[in-house]
């Protein structure tokens, strides 16, 4: 018996997927060759994403049903180019707050924050007591944790390079890699949360509330779509970086993973490639 990660309940724990296990179905049944690959290790095919003993049964389930309405109401349709527009209610607030909780619940509890400030660190159990009270419905908004999501497709630029990346290579990143971080600076500390076309953003602590208005999401309800969107530099820099990670983490693969890779797509129809979401990331890019 150990305590859930969210109710402090003594239980036997759940082994919980931290970023849902739908996101790395989809990624994978999407891909061209059928597999997926860490930045970490991009040597080992990856079946699924990252899962630890985290939750009681009961909380599982509460988030289990947040995951299930926005994959089936915004995720799908938006992936599948079938909708850009979605009116939503309170379970698209609580699903991303669930998604910051675990990202930022178990980078603080495995001692994963070490480069955040002294003077700073302490709002980090603060943010995770507004969320975990938040999503077991003791208070009706997050307070200063309100969620902010951003739909994402395809970037231009007349140059064929954004910020120095290959607009190819940074569309890639920005419709296909999933990945989580908890940002930080004197100024700011926020939950990052990157999964194919979508880019969470929680805020942990902010000196200022300059560009965290245009994508916050109402936590009771609204409409959600594709509009110009004021981010903050230091989420943009977070982007680049992103990129740039995936794009050398290509260098480390090995010449007998590269041969698989090759082979796995020359067994392709040529119009399935060219259809397949990373198929038209890069023909709608300039280089």
């Amino acid at each position: 018996m150990s305590k859930c990660s969210l109710c402090s309940c003594e239980a036997e724990l759940e082994l919980s997927h931290i970023l849902p296990k739908f996101l790395f179905r989809y990624q994978k049944k999407s891909s061209p060759t059928g597999n997926i690959r860490s930045v970490v290790n991009p040597n080992r095919i990856v079946q699924d994403g990252e899962k630890v003993q985290f939750l009681c049964g009961e909380c599982e389930d509460l988030f289990s049903r947040w995951e299930t309405s926005f994959a089936n109401n915004i995720f799908y349709p938006y992936e599948k180019g079938e909708k850009s527009e979605f009116s939503y209610d309170s379970d698209l607030s609580k699903f991303l707050a669930s998604l910051s909780f675990r990202c930022l619940k178990l980078s603080y509890v495995e001692n994963r924050l070490g480069y955040i400030e002294n003077s700073l660190i302490s709002y980090v159990p603060k943010a995770l007591n507004n969320l975990s009270r938040y999503l077991l419905g003791e208070i009706p908004h997050p307070n200063e944790q309100r969620q902010h999501m951003i739909l994402l497709d395809t970037a231009h630029s007349s140059s064929g390079y954004i910020d120095g990346i290959k607009e190819s290579e940074f569309n890639l990143y920005t419709t296909r890699a999933i990945e989580y971080d908890v940002v930080a600076s004197d100024i700011v500390i926020f939950v990052y949360i990157k999964f194919l076309k979508f880019l969470v953003l929680c805020p942990v602590y902010t000196k200022t509330q300059k560009g965290w208005r245009s994508s916050r999401i109402n936590h009771q309800s609204a409409v959600l779509k594709p509009c110009s969107i004021e981010l903050n530099d230091y989420v943009l820099h977070r982007m680049f970086d992103g990129a740039r990670r995936m794009v050398a983490s290509r260098t480390d693969i090995s010449d007998k993973q590269q041969s698989i890779i090759k082979s796995n797509l020359a067994k392709q129809q040529p119009e399935n490639l060219v259809s397949s979401p990373i198929g038209r990331a890069i023909l709608s890019s300039k280089l």
